[in-house]
């Protein structure tokens, strides 16, 4: 019984990514790091501009919790540290599905003040929801097409069989 509640999570859940793949297969990058080794990246607010609504519409919510110790390593003479943590996330459906696969996401901050923590807690959020829903990223679409996985239930049914 047990075993086959979890098939159900399952399906609700798969649908509701897809919805939201569906719903969203791309991610500007909105941002510029100056500097040496400059580079453009999709900003958190971005990220979350373009999935939030396609979750709230397919009733997901993704709840972040730490894992185990927060390390904090000083780097360089300035009072800079590098700050790592482990966040596992619940993937929920609002119907009270919950996703029985582990989502298990390393982060790492950089910072001379106070904000390390906040940055490792804001790249670990930005990757589970990339890898979760498969997103593209990148400055502009030319001509790429974004893989949208159709039949995610039917693949995670031949991962998971309820025990007879």
């Amino acid at each position: 019984m047990e075993a086959e509640s979890t098939m159900n999570d399952v399906a609700v859940i798969a649908k509701a990514l897809n919805d939201v793949m569906r719903a969203v297969g791309y991610i500007k990058k909105d941002k510029q790091m100056q500097g040496q080794g400059a580079y453009k990246y999709a900003s958190e607010e971005a990220l979350l501009t373009a999935i939030r609504p396609a979750m709230i519409e397919a009733g997901l919510v993704l709840v972040p919790d730490v894992e185990g110790d927060i390390r904090q390593t000083p780097h360089g003479d300035k009072g800079a540290s590098i700050v790592w943590l482990t966040v596992n996330f619940k993937l929920v459906h609002v119907s009270g599905a919950m996703w029985p696969f582990p989502i298990r996401v390393p982060g790492c901050g950089y910072d001379s003040l106070d904000k390390g923590i906040a940055k490792a807690m804001t790249g670990a959020n930005k990757y589970a929801l990339l890898k979760l829903l498969q997103l593209a990223l990148g400055s502009g679409l030319r001509g790429r097409k974004t893989i949208v996985l159709a039949d995610v239930e039917a693949r995670f049914r031949r991962h998971f069989r309820p025990s007879r």
